[in-house]
């Protein structure tokens, strides 16, 4: 039994995880950043009660929302990825309900299932990832479909994307690719660029959010690589490093995934960078972490101050995280629900402001969601 529950970690950490193996361009004279992750220290209370409310927007005329992969806020709208249903929804700033989409959207006979979508700042339009390696395009204003372009990249799955900011005479969109060759694609309209070569055995993870924006250059990560790259159309270049210390995967290639057993068999394990977000003052992104020899696999988070190099570990559930998106210049937004906010122990001013937000509006339909737009001061080293 004990053996089976290994092979099966190491099954899962086939498919949700990814490789340190990586090429990238122009590596010399780049400075990188290492942010150091203790996986034992968790911050969660330290967050909480140091965060400050800036606005909650009840999300108003929608269904109860399962799994939500994605959220955008651009143009004064909130673009929401609900994978349970498989619909992209779109909200104004208040929180009205605009429009929906589904695959009976696109004017197109063939069914197809959305796996992620991004925004293409240049033309003012909502691109839709499929997980036929399709993109939908659609208005931003009302959701009407313009076209579908078939992406002729040769790939697994297209697991993310986005329009990199580079020129505004041109569309250059970055993908987040599972293989078969490699794990970025950087396309315009006449050619591809391919950067970040494909491990068959450890490459095979999608990303929820591979790549993050801060308005002065563009992010990317994946698998079980521990750099977050700085891209552009030519290059992949490290700019941060995570350091997970005794808990860092032992870099390595392997030739199957039953190689990874004795890995587990003696260590934590904490890999998989994904979600990944910037602000002009903070990083952050999830984690997996696998405690060793078990099956107690958990998501984490990590908010990092990068006026200060300081670096809060999230281990607990906290409603605040994953951070999806920023409204200003460092006020973060997240998504959680009023059945969240009930059942949460901590007792901080900012539980109890949700709290009775919830009360004062009589919120009785506890599993719609409540996006929080929140800021943070971290000054002090944190011990």
């Amino acid at each position: 039994m004990k053996k089976t529950r290994i092979n099966y970690l190491i099954l899962t950490l086939a498919i949700f995880t990814g490789s340190l193996f990586t090429t990238s361009c122009n590596k010399r004279n780049h400075a990188i950043q290492s942010i150091v992750v203790d996986v034992n220290i968790d911050k969660s209370d330290l967050v909480i009660e140091n965060a400050k409310i800036a606005e909650i927007i009840e999300l108003r005329d929608s269904l109860p929302i399962g799994e939500i992969r994605k959220l955008e806020y651009y143009g004064e709208k909130y673009f929401l990825l609900d994978k349970s249903s498989n619909k992209m929804l779109c909200f104004d700033k208040s929180g009205r309900s605009l429009y929906t989409i589904n695959s009976l959207s696109s004017n197109s006979e063939e069914p197809f299932t959305i796996h992620n979508f991004f925004i293409d700042f240049n033309n003012n339009t909502l691109n839709i990832i499929t997980q036929e390696n399709s993109i939908f395009e659609y208005t931003i204003e009302n959701g009407e479909f313009i076209t579908k372009k078939d992406i002729d990249v040769n790939t697994y799955l297209i697991s993310d994307g986005i329009m990199l900011n580079e020129s505004s005479n041109q569309n250059i969109i970055a993908l987040a690719t599972l293989g078969p060759s490699h794990n970025l694609i950087i396309t315009n309209d006449s050619h591809i660029n391919r950067l970040l070569p494909f491990d068959q055995v450890r490459d095979f993870a999608f990303s929820e959010k591979a790549f993050a924006s801060s308005g002065k250059g563009t992010l990317f990560t994946y698998g079980t690589d521990n750099n977050i790259y700085s891209i552009t159309q030519d290059s992949a270049v490290p700019t941060y490093i995570i350091d997970f210390g005794n808990a860092t995967l032992p870099p390595g290639k392997y030739e199957n995934t039953s190689q990874l057993q004795e890995v587990f068999k003696n260590l934590e394990v904490a890999t998989k960078i994904d979600n990944i977000f910037e602000t002009e003052g903070f990083v952050s992104f999830s984690y997996f972490y696998f405690p060793k020899n078990s099956l107690d696999l958990s998501r984490r988070f990590v908010l990092y101050s990068k006026p200060n190099n300081i670096s809060l570990n999230i281990k607990d559930n906290n409603y605040l995280f994953p951070i999806r998106t920023h409204s200003g210049r460092d006020t973060l937004v997240s998504i959680t629900t009023p059945s969240s906010i009930i059942n949460f122990s901590n007792s901080s001013a900012i539980t109890k402001q949700i709290k009775e937000y919830i009360n004062t509006n009589e919120i009785t339909q506890t599993n719609h969601p409540m996006i929080i737009k929140w800021t943070i001061s971290i000054e002090q080293p944190v011990k």
